[in-house]
């Protein structure tokens, strides 16, 4: 008659709890009424449902939120890792300004190069005029601008290697010109000395480096461009007299 009353004073305890245990079961857990073996995974779920319950009740007193040490801890610890990405983005972005411009500058050395090459077979219809005798790349560190140019004169002999406004002609094409933001970047000293014309007179072609007709005197310049407050990568490309084109 004792475990009769028993089973059924933990029926209704379980019931009033949201439960109905199995109605065989005859041996109560210390904490929990429900046999683990009896119900496999549904029996697990219940008693940790259950335990959970009967403990939390017991320990509200001791449930307690972050201390304000700990929030503070935090906050500082996630402002750090914040100001160090953000460091490092700001660079990254300043070197990768730099790595453009250099590219761009080492496309029209290229190009400049190739229409060069094409211009001996044009030359050979344009007897009695003024002809291209060569192309240039010019920079102008005033306007900022470099850009490539046709070398014109009706005798080749006669023409200077270097761009003159009126004679020679400034090819305007999107791949024929670069301009870099003067608001941002800054044309530097190159430590080659600075370039302003180098030009490649066909067939071969020969070089010539800032009006140098010899040849031999100027053997090597460049363009550096360096942002406005002096930080971050430097984008450097020098030409030899050549042809040999470097940067870094």
């Amino acid at each position: 008659m004792k475990n009769e009353n028993t089973k059924y004073k933990i029926l209704n305890t379980d019931r009033k709890s949201g439960f109905t245990p199995h109605i065989n079961c005859d041996k109560a857990d210390p904490i929990s009424p429900y046999r683990e073996n009896s119900f496999g995974f549904i029996g697990k779920l219940k008693n940790t449902i259950y335990n959970h319950k009967s403990t939390g009740n017991r320990n509200r007193s001791y449930i307690a939120g972050f201390t304000l040490i700990e929030i503070l801890i935090t906050m500082s610890i996630l402002a750090t890792l914040s100001g160090i990405l953000i460091g490092y983005s700001a660079e990254s972005s300043r070197q990768t300004s730099m790595i453009i411009a250099r590219e761009r500058v080492i496309r029209l050395f290229a190009r400049v190069r190739s229409l060069s090459t094409a211009t001996y077979s044009v030359n050979a219809d344009n007897s009695g005029q003024s002809k291209i005798c060569a192309y240039g790349l010019h920079v102008d560190r005033i306007s900022g601008k470099i850009f490539i140019f046709q070398d014109m004169a009706m005798d080749c002999s006669d023409t200077d290697y270097q761009y003159r406004q009126g004679t020679d002609v400034e090819l305007t094409g999107a791949l024929d010109y670069y301009s870099p933001d003067l608001s941002r970047v800054q044309f530097v000293t190159d430590p080659n000395g600075d370039l302003d014309d180098v030009v490649f007179v066909p067939p071969n072609p020969n070089i010539f480096i800032n009006g140098d007709k010899s040849g031999g005197t100027i053997t090597k310049a460049g363009i550096d461009l360096q942002l406005k407050d002096g930080s971050g990568y430097t984008a450097e490309v020098n030409i030899s007299n050549a042809g040999q084109v470097g940067w870094k």
